[in-house]
């Protein structure tokens, strides 16, 4: 799986044809899916992995808007949560704030226990973003066994966590955690997010040993292999990015800056969110690692 092109086109499809007359109630045929907020979450999700951040926004607050007018509780968590996936990868944090705080109000008016956690466990991952890591690792630890039994988000809140453990220091904990990701993408299938998995593997390894530049290399390549092969825009920028950084601290500040500039000309929006706007500093400063990890 991974194949993002064709998901935004099956998904835009299905918001086109969708009449919320006529298929409003194909909710409780699909597992409590309701098509026209589900074809909209999928779609804002994939447009912004292939380079369109500013449109991915738009399509979730669409999303967001048709979930809370249908005032079906699941749909609305869904919609939440895919905004607040959105808002992390704009680098957003006061957006998600406002929406992880949606999500555990609503999971605590449903009384649904799983919900709780999950949000919770945002809410942690939250709070070490505003540089409460102790606090917030805690409370990341009390619902990842929650968040880890979803298949198809498995990867990106292991994500989570091995960043988590990087801010912290407890490199051989984010390692770990990459490490059983990978298998687990391996097992299922589930690839639309492994670009990123290689990505911040590299992150770690160069923080666990000044020995493992080599290794981290390789890991900077097979995600911008990846990622370019998925179309994946937004993925390859930040695998870029890091081998840039990497490159710089090398001496190869020519190529770093020419691979860099290239897939900065690409994009044609999004120029306000954290990656686009850390690319051009690191540019500008010529030789400044960025802080993104």
């Amino acid at each position: 799986m991974g194949e993002l092109a064709s998901t935004k086109s099956y998904a835009e499809q299905g918001f086109m044809l969708y009449d919320r007359v006529r298929h409003g109630q194909l909710g409780s045929v699909y597992g409590g899916h309701e098509p026209g907020v589900c074809s909209r979450i999928h779609a804002a999700k994939a447009v912004w992995l292939l380079g369109y951040p500013d449109q991915a926004l738009q399509t979730i607050e669409a999303a967001l808007t048709m979930a809370t007018e249908l005032s079906h509780p699941y749909n609305l968590w869904l919609a939440l949560m895919a905004a607040i996936w959105i808002h992390h990868h704009r680098g957003d944090s006061r957006a998600a704030q406002n929406h992880v705080e949606k999500l555990l109000a609503l999971a605590t008016e449903q009384q649904h226990r799983r919900w709780i956690k999950v949000a919770n466990f945002l809410q942690g991952w939250l709070i070490i973003e505003h540089g409460e890591w102790e606090r917030g690792i805690a409370q990341m630890r009390q619902g990842e066994s929650e968040l880890l039994i979803e298949a198809r988000q498995q990867t990106y809140y292991a994500t989570l966590v091995a960043q988590a453990c990087l801010k912290g220091g407890q490199t051989e904990q984010a390692y770990s955690a990459l490490t059983k990701d990978l298998k687990r993408v391996r097992d299922t299938g589930v690839r639309y997010y492994e670009a990123e998995l290689h990505r911040i593997k590299g992150e770690v390894l160069l923080r666990r040993s000044a020995s493992s530049q080599k290794e981290a290399e390789a890991c900077f390549h097979m995600a911008i292999d990846l990622s370019h092969d998925q179309g994946a825009k937004s993925l390859e920028l930040r695998a870029i990015m890091s081998l840039s950084g990497l490159w710089q601290k090398q001496g190869k500040k020519a190529e770093a800056r020419q691979m860099l500039q290239e897939i900065c000309n690409w994009f044609t929006e999004g120029f306000d969110t954290a990656d686009l706007k850390e690319a051009k500093e690191l540019l500008q400063t010529d030789g400044a690692k960025p802080s993104h990890t």
